[in-house]
């Protein structure tokens, strides 16, 4: 398998596979999270409700991962099976409330409602992120992303926020960059919260520069 593969636009069918070869279900990737699930050996996928692509919470260690013509087959653990077996998703409120909008396909972009958001409506959503985000903390949710994040920590928590700037660096379209924008705000609104933090607080800072400058 070569990185090439993960330029691949197309939506693809995962087969995931125990130790024994025996297959105990199938999920969906995308190019990014075909990307991701290559570079950093572990499950992501593309969560069809969202448009997300997300690492089940506490995160599926890959064994091997091939290509058998347009799928893919990647084998877990006999541990990491089971838990595909239990959730073969885990996807967490938390995160979809992170963006409104569906990483899909020309097709999807061409039905997409017009942005109807505004300065004061970015504020509210920015507010209620980090409501959520403060529940997932505050009330840790099995399954919960969010509230793996918070169990790993600050190192944790700081690798995902520089995953995802590198990510926004590299977007290759103004539809791209808004979605993984919207990543990095999610993940820069954990470490925020981890930190004691809150947007609230950026904001201030941001207009403490602005009065100075």
């Amino acid at each position: 398998m070569t990185e090439d593969s993960a330029d691949q636009t197309a939506f693809r069918t995962v087969y995931i596979l125990n130790e024994h070869g025996e297959s105990i279900g199938k999920t969906v990737m995308n190019g990014k999270a075909f990307r991701k699930s290559l570079e950093q050996g572990e499950l992501w996928t593309y969560h069809e409700q969202t448009g997300r692509v997300l690492p089940p919470a506490g995160g599926l260690a890959i064994l091997s991962m091939s290509e058998d013509g347009g799928d893919v087959r990647v084998v877990l653990s006999e541990a990491d099976a089971r838990r595909f077996r239990t959730d073969p998703t885990a996807e967490d409120p938390a995160e979809a409330a992170s963006s409104h909008s569906v990483r899909a396909d020309a097709s999807d972009i061409e039905s997409r409602p017009a942005p109807t958001s505004t300065p004061e409506s970015l504020s509210d959503e920015l507010a209620q992120l980090q409501k959520t985000v403060r529940d997932r903390r505050e009330h840790p949710a099995e399954g919960s992303y969010t509230s793996y994040l918070f169990e790993q920590g600050a190192a944790k928590i700081r690798k995902k926020v520089g995953e995802e700037g590198i990510e926004v660096c590299l977007s290759e379209s103004p539809d791209e960059l808004v979605s993984e924008s919207a990543d990095l705000m999610f993940h820069l609104a954990v470490l925020l919260e981890y930190e004691g933090r809150t947007f609230t607080d950026v904001a201030d800072e941001l207009r403490r520069r602005r009065l100075e400058g």
